[in-house]
């Protein structure tokens, strides 16, 4: 199967290592102008966010400079994106004006046929958005209900077509992330998938030194065997003292798939080895921007790798494909795409997606931080904070058309906080 790359909304360029920058600034409600208490602000694809007190106000700190897509959200309301670009030691004050989501606050109707037909929609979409690897066993999204499917005919395809209300949360046990993804588009049938987000990651903690260094490996290997790796290892002129190796489709052959189960007969027949000096390197538009120009479909070996799907039987590592709708790819100084819809892949590359995700500021090498005594004390003041909702009805099902009848609560893990938080059961 073919599929356009996970795709985001977010248009981020890191530029200096070291120089950051600040946004600070309030979030309010856009029609009464009242604050909108502990919403998240976050740096679109990236670790880097925060939430916004009481009263609204907020501060995020160390912001590499260069453009970067600050996403503000809140349950119940439109999320707002800005773009900005950042320069070293600039302290920007934003304030932004959430609209509410009047879709959400429809009214909900029963349908007594939604939960087998949602079901197996549910199992179909999990498999395709986060991934066909290893590493999907151990993701699991933690709220499936805010998901809604429907399926149609496009052509000869059968489409499915799939829309979130909420964030899709997900619990990533092997790359060690949550995962909030502010779902845009999904949509999938025989041949292509496309998958269109914001994206927020928070590291979890831990105090398992075993378990950080299993994640350190894990994020390790994705990175190594993903689309960022390979265009930071052209920038750099390291293919192949990365592990890679390049082929183009030769004259006659171009984007055939139809080739025999030996490599070594492709070899000089069907495909040739690109030499890395004819990849052009050019300057972006912007800041911090270069620009790749592969002009025909290539085909990706990496060496390094760890094989899971089998292209030729004398091949024992990786082999996708990338081609690029417009022959060239704008990326960042570390290699990430920054206009990944027009970028398709197939092959290995095909297989890892939201549970092999990274974020934009991932760095190679960096050690997963293992919490100590004293971070546990620190981390435990933020449980004052916390508030557990239980919702009781007055039947255990219902029939099409029913009325039900309900009663929410809200469980402060600090009473003193009761007029201090949320008090909006939602």
């Amino acid at each position: 199967m073919k599929f356009y790359a996970i795709l985001f909304f977010s248009l981020i360029t890191f530029l200096t290592s070291g120089q950051t920058a600040r946004i600070s600034g309030r979030i309010l409600d856009a029609e009464t102008n009242e604050p909108l208490s502990f919403a998240n602000i976050f740096v679109n694809r990236t670790t880097l966010g925060t939430a916004a007190d009481e009263k609204g106000i907020f501060q995020l700190n160390n912001i590499p400079v260069g453009q970067v897509e600050v996403i503000f959200s809140f349950v119940g309301y439109q999320t707002y994106q800005m773009k900005v670009f950042l320069i070293d030691n600039q302290s920007l004050e934003i304030t932004a004006k959430l609209l509410q989501d009047k879709v959400l606050l429809q009214t909900v109707s029963v349908q007594g046929t939604r939960d087998d037909e949602w079901e197996g929609r549910l199992k179909k979409f999990s498999a395709f958005f986060l991934g066909e690897t290893k590493g999907a066993l151990s993701c699991k999204i933690l709220n499936p209900w805010v998901l809604d499917f429907k399926e149609g005919v496009a052509g000869t395809n059968n489409v499915l077509f799939a829309e979130a209300s909420e964030p899709i949360r997900v619990e990533n046990l092997y790359l060690g992330y949550n995962i909030s993804y502010f779902l845009k588009r999904f949509t999938v049938n025989a041949e292509t998938l496309v998958i269109q987000g914001n994206v927020r990651f928070e590291e979890i903690q831990t105090t398992d030194l075993k378990l950080a260094k299993r994640w350190e490996e894990n994020r390790l290997r994705a990175y190594n065997e993903s689309p960022r790796h390979l265009f930071y290892s052209i920038l750099k002129h390291r293919l192949t003292a990365e592990g890679f190796r390049l082929y183009y489709d030769k004259p006659g052959f171009a984007n055939s798939m139809i080739k025999s189960e030996s490599f070594s007969r492709e070899l000089g027949k069907s495909v040739e080895e690109l030499d890395s000096s004819q990849i052009e390197i050019t300057l972006g538009q912007r800041p911090g921007e270069l620009r790749l120009g592969l002009k025909k479909r290539v085909e990706v070996h990496y060496l390094k790798g760890k094989i899971r799907l089998r292209t030729y039987h004398d091949v024992n590592f990786p082999v996708s494909w990338i081609d690029l709708k417009y022959g060239t790819i704008n990326v960042d100084s570390r290699g990430n795409p920054l206009d990944p819809e027009n970028m398709i892949t197939d092959g290995q590359m095909n297989l890892a997606r939201v549970s092999e995700l990274l974020p934009y500021d991932y760095e190679p090498f960096h050690a997963v931080k293992v919490l100590q005594k004293s971070d546990t004390i620190t981390t435990s003041r933020w449980k004052e904070l916390q508030e557990q909702v239980y919702i009781t009805t007055d039947k255990p099902y219902y029939y099409p058309g029913e009325m039900i009848w309900l009663k929410g609560f809200i469980h402060y893990s600090n009473p003193s906080k009761m007029d201090t938080l949320s008090r909006v059961l939602h």
